[in-house]
């Protein structure tokens, strides 16, 4: 173990908040890490008011090497899962950090390859592919290689990269470069908010094409299985925030914002009640709704198209559909794999 919290590379943070039927999953998957050393778990308790921190400190019990560097942060009340990143973050010894969900889980390489590559690439960033875990399907996901940090940036915006935080490990200078790294009360988009932002204030950023995060999809309890108006105010000021904290002097993030924000406006004119489309279907009215159609390709066209026009269940459909399409063909490419 480390000698000093000033020998700490990786602090790993984790929200934890109704998490009783994920925690010991999770917690053991972290504790297993092939990173023996110089690595720290931050978990921040957001008041769950089930066993989750009693189920964790259980866990720990059997790791005993790890409770030195095992920091587990009660919050005074309950405050949504910006404010318990926010927190750990302030907690944070490590040159790198890096964020899990309490109900998902990871490889048990993952820190060491990601910390690794960080440093025989001398990167800022380092992103790996991850699962979609859906019980007994899974559906690997592939981070697009992009060559610069603006690349990255913009495709992040136009959701060809996921903005989520939990599978790109980030130094820990680069957080100090960025103000605010969260919004409170912003329990939603969250890290669309964040990623860009740390993104374009990097030099260099490495892809591992390893799928080494598995994202739990089962978890009903969380709040990106539900829908709410709050939501959309969170997503607006999410755009207003990178607005404010991009350089929107550079044409391709510009064009990259006003996908992002077009992007938002399908998603939320798909979610919303019928009676309540006219309020959202000139959400952001200054962007150009033909240009971003141009940006899709041919099946995302017709998806956005239909949920326009108000055709939400076929573009349900269409979703179906192309799910199905796909994992058959992944089917096929895995048997006609030599071994």
């Amino acid at each position: 173990m480390p000698k000093s919290f000033n020998d700490i590379k990786v602090s790993v943070i984790i929200p934890v908040y109704r998490a009783e039927q994920h925690i010991e999953r999770c917690s053991r998957s972290l504790f297993e890490q092939s990173m023996a050393e110089n690595i720290e778990f931050i978990f921040v308790d957001d008041c769950s008011p089930d066993n989750s921190v009693h189920i964790l400190n259980n866990v720990l019990e059997a790791y005993p090497k790890r409770k030195a560097n095992t920091i587990i942060v009660r919050l005074p009340s309950n405050q949504g899962t910006a404010n318990a990143r926010q927190r750990g973050l302030e907690e944070a010894h490590g040159e790198y950090i890096i964020h899990c969900d309490s109900d998902d889980w990871v490889d048990k390489d993952i820190y060491k390859t990601l910390y690794d590559t960080a440093l025989s690439t001398r990167s800022d960033v380092v992103m790996c592919d991850y699962v979609l875990e859906f019980g007994n399907k899974k559906c690997r996901k592939h981070i697009t290689k992009s060559e610069s940090p603006v690349e990255v940036c913009c495709n992040l915006l136009r959701g060809r990269i996921h903005n989520g935080l939990c599978n790109k490990l980030i130094r820990r200078e680069i957080y100090d470069k960025v103000t605010p790294w969260f919004i409170p009360n912003m329990n939603l988009f969250e890290d669309v908010a964040l990623v860009p932002r740390l993104i374009i204030n990097s030099k260099s950023v490495a892809f591992i094409a390893k799928p080494l995060y598995h994202y739990s999809q089962e978890n009903t309890l969380s709040i990106t299985h539900k829908w709410e108006p709050k939501h959309i105010d969170d997503m607006v000021a999410a755009v207003e925030i990178l607005k404010n904290g991009l350089p929107t002097g550079n044409i391709d993030i510009a064009k990259a914002i006003n996908q992002l924000k077009f992007n938002i406006r399908i998603n939320v004119l798909k979610e919303v009640p019928k009676l309540d489309r006219h309020k959202y279907i000139n959400l952001f009215p200054d962007i150009n709704t033909l240009n971003c159609l141009k940006q899709l390709g041919l099946l995302s066209k017709i998806r956005a198209y239909l949920i326009i026009r108000g055709h939400i269940g076929t573009a349900n459909s269409l979703d179906t559909l192309c799910s199905k399409i796909l994992m058959h063909l992944k089917q096929l490419t895995h048997r006609n794999t030599p071994r």
